[in-house]
């Protein structure tokens, strides 16, 4: 094994985490990656922070090993999760709700504490090679303080739990609708088209002149919901909840995925109509003037034509236009392994990682370690290599038992390194270990920094203005995370602004759809001018462009 690289410890820092209203955190963990030409040898790197890799990376660390973890807590299904209710023991705790983000954070920070590192959130692997007995990850180090991309980092070990991507219909107008007009979050985006007095909040500020106008009330919109699974059934549920006028529930199949029993009392809805054996062909657009008088594309309905085993059906004769103002895509993901095409990595035709033969460990005593892939040293778990089961609390079963496997393989080469360190550091973070919950004492139109309502369109015109970078966010909103995550990897300090902490949250979300066309959230201003939402701000990121915008801004 090399013995020239310097201590993991030498590049530890603690940072804390400070989001205004977000879900309350402890101390996280995170490591600058280091230049070079200063290498660094992990015993694992896990690629991935859902919960296979944190699980993985909470077993690493408390068997000694030094570990470094690469991912984001938002760049995953889970941390869009309302409610996590089917994960034993894990119940409501004051201040930190049952939503998986707030899982995702603990987990991250009980990980933290046996001394586990984090690599800063937008730093993403794009590849692995070995070299020797030493794996090395090559990453993308967008981050302000990362120089650029074309890095490294190596290990004795690496364990891919790099999940899945939500999957698209890459029908034409897609990318112009996404945000506006198409979602894959219920949770985040439904309000925008839900019924004000479903939800208690009929009296509003709409006789205000620049509030919002008449359609702002929601009482007939419709949407369409596409997808047969578990992720389909709660949005439809939701979406029917909080008084979507009505919803086209779109599935390709005649049979469901999803629990039969969810599946016959959702479609038992008063306001679901349900279309089995069809498929969507079609986006049809129509434009939509903005609040700035710029004009853009936004949903005005779908084609839908007969399936036949889950495809459009060549023999259809006549296809259907179902009216519709928003659609939500339900309908899966796929495994997240393409960095790992050229590594030798075994993967099927559905980019699922296979495990080693049983029987290619009975060679020369050599160990036969279930999660390992058929690259020695390699291990997975997660929906990198499950396309069946895809819970989290299975994730975190599979993450557990690849941490066993890392240390077993490590132990068997004589290559396990037991290191004081790590225990030092579990002692230390405990020792002073500070619980920093936001209070949300702020819970009207209001905030500290702002002096006016912004149920008013006059006040965020005010505000954007006034502030080089604001985002309008809610807290259990992934892609919101992910925004700040690029914003601030850049050096920026936006302005935080969490609707759902505001009395009149539902207006302002009204408004912010006026003024920019985007009925989801965020909403990112820099410089006064909205540059988009969580996807297109790291995509900015990651192009370089959103550093020029924030330096225009004088933001950074």
């Amino acid at each position: 094994m090399p013995s020239s690289f310097p201590h993991p410890n030498k590049h530890f820092s603690r940072v804390q985490r400070s989001m205004k209203h977000s879900s309350p955190s402890t101390t996280t963990h995170y490591v600058d990656l280091p230049p070079a030409s200063d290498q660094i040898l992990y015993d694992a790197i896990i690629v991935g922070c859902g919960p296979a890799g944190l699980t993985a990376a909470l077993f690493a660390s408390r068997m000694g090993m030094s570990v470094l973890v690469l991912g984001s807590l938002s760049g995953g299904s889970l941390a869009g999760t309302d409610v996590l209710d089917n994960f034993p023991s894990y119940v409501h705790a004051p201040g930190a709700g049952r939503g998986g983000r707030a899982w995702l954070q603990a987990t991250m920070d009980q990980a933290g504490e046996f001394g586990a590192r984090f690599a800063p959130p937008t730093v993403v692997a794009t590849g692995l090679k070995r070299m020797g007995e030493t794996w090395i990850v090559s990453v993308d180090g967008h981050d302000h303080d990362a120089g650029g991309s074309g890095r490294d980092v190596r290990s004795r070990t690496v364990i891919v739990a790099s999940g899945s991507l939500p999957r698209r219909l890459d029908l034409t107008h897609e990318s112009e609708l996404w945000g506006r007009s198409l979602h894959n979050c219920a949770l985040c985006d439904g309000e925008a088209y839900g019924s004000r007095s479903s939800r208690g909040d009929s009296s509003s500020s709409s006789n205000n002149s620049d509030s919002h106008g008449s359609a702002s009330t929601n009482n007939d919109k419709s949407v369409a919901v596409i997808g047969g699974g578990d992720a389909a059934v709660e949005a439809v549920s939701l979406l029917a909840r909080i008084g979507v006028h009505t919803i086209h529930w779109i599935h390709r199949r005649e049979e469901f995925k999803a629990n039969a029993a969810e599946v016959e009392r959702v479609r038992k809805l008063p306001n679901v109509q349900t279309w089995t054996s069809f498929v969507v062909v079609e986006w049809i657009v129509k434009q939509d003037t903005r609040h700035d008088g710029e004009t853009v594309k936004i949903l005005d309905g779908v084609r839908i034509v007969g399936s036949k085993d889950g495809m459009a059906d060549p023999g259809a004769t006549s296809s259907l236009t179902i009216p519709c103002d928003g659609a939500f895509l339900m309908i899966g993901s796929t495994p997240n392994t393409k960095w790992l095409e050229s590594s030798g990595v075994e993967m099927d035709d559905a980019g699922l990682i296979r495990f080693m033969s049983r029987d290619a460990g009975n060679h020369d005593g050599t160990p036969f370690l279930p999660s390992q892939t058929s690259m020695a040293g390699v291990f997975a778990a997660g929906e990198a290599v499950d396309g069946m089961y895809r819970q989290a609390l299975t994730a975190a079963s599979d993450g557990a038992k690849s941490a066993m496997d890392a240390e077993r393989y490590l132990r068997f080469y004589g290559a396990a390194t037991i290191t004081p360190f790590a225990r030092e550091r579990a002692a230390e973070s405990r020792e002073t270990r500070t619980d920093d919950y936001d209070d949300h004492d702020h819970d009207d139109e209001t905030h500290p920094r702002i002096n006016c309502d912004l149920s008013h369109s006059s006040c965020i015109s005010q505000v954007v203005s006034e502030h080089p970078v604001v985002v309008f966010g809610k807290s259990f909103c992934s892609y919101c995370h992910r925004a700040l995550e690029a914003l601030e990897a850049e050096g920026a300090k936006p302005l935080n602004l969490q609707i759902d902490y505001m009395k009149n949250g539902r207006d302002v979300q009204d408004i912010l759809s006026d003024m920019t066309g985007r009925r989801t959230v965020p909403n990112v201003f820099v410089g006064g001018k909205t540059i988009g939402g969580g996807q297109e701000t790291v995509e900015l990121h990651e192009s370089g462009e959103l550093r020029k915008l924030l330096q225009a801004a004088n933001a950074i």
